[in-house]
């Protein structure tokens, strides 16, 4: 499998790609890496996240979290929330570039991108877990009250729709659509052009614009972690989500 997250330097600018050499999901080893990625990235001055060609990041790992016991479930959050509030925390501009899907926990990770970017090719973009029965752990909530117009936020948190590129554009998950051969050259080139922009300014600006998102982050995570785990391991989405591993494993 290699290294799930490849952290690379050019200048200035780190370059984190998420790659399972499958779907990049979200297992314990992968948040793991992206907090390693993420605490490591902090020193430069503006980061790039990318994913597969196919698919940026496709949520939680069903097959790691499914069968897991409450307690084995309760200890998975704290290294869910360690990488997500390590990605969330860097202190420089971080770009977000999309291939493929981010669906659940992959559109979390989007939602990190002071700047979003989607190919044309891009498949479904969106959170899902209210039509599972799951709530939103206050690391994945957090991420995308930062991210998203107010006015969508409650749609998008409680309609669970999955959006195309285009209605992802329109309701405020990205930033700029741009062709799929040229997406890579495009997010680089935005990156790298936020990363000449004083450290020290967009560090005190992004500061403060993440202080209350982290500080519920934090101080809402034991509560919100119990709320989920009591869903997640209910029978009511444990039959959802066994539907929904069964279809994966006949779509693989």
């Amino acid at each position: 499998m290699g290294t799930l997250v490849n952290l690379t330097r050019d200048g200035n600018l780190a370059r984190l790609q998420l790659d399972d050499g499958k779907g990049n999901v979200m297992s314990t080893a992968m948040m793991r890496a992206l907090k390693a990625a993420a605490e490591e990235a902090q020193s430069a001055d503006a980061v790039l996240i990318t994913g597969r060609p196919k698919v940026f990041c496709g949520g939680l790992d069903l097959v790691e979290v499914i069968p897991k016991t409450r307690d084995q479930l309760l200890e998975f959050l704290e290294h869910f929330h360690d990488g997500c509030r390590a990605l969330f925390a860097i202190p420089r501009p971080v770009v977000t570039s999309v291939r493929g899907g981010a669906i659940a926990g992959g559109a979390i990770l989007l939602a990190m991108g002071d700047v979003r970017l989607s190919a044309m090719d891009s498949a479904l973009i969106g959170v899902n877990e209210s039509r599972i029965g799951i709530p939103f752990p206050s690391s994945a909530l957090e991420p995308l009250r930062a991210a998203l117009p107010p006015h969508e936020l409650s749609r998008a948190v409680l309609a669970g729709e999955l959006l195309s590129k285009d209605q992802a554009q329109q309701r405020g998950w990205t930033h700029e659509l741009v062709e799929a051969e040229q997406l890579e050259a495009r997010a680089d080139a935005v990156a790298k052009d936020l990363a000449t922009i004083p450290s020290f300014a967009t560090a005190n600006i992004k500061g403060p614009l993440r202080k209350e998102f982290l500080k519920r982050m934090d101080e809402d995570k034991t509560e919100s972690h119990r709320v989920f785990a009591d869903a997640w391991t209910g029978a009511e989405a444990q039959a959802r989500l066994a539907k929904i591993l069964e279809s994966l494993k006949r779509k693989a």
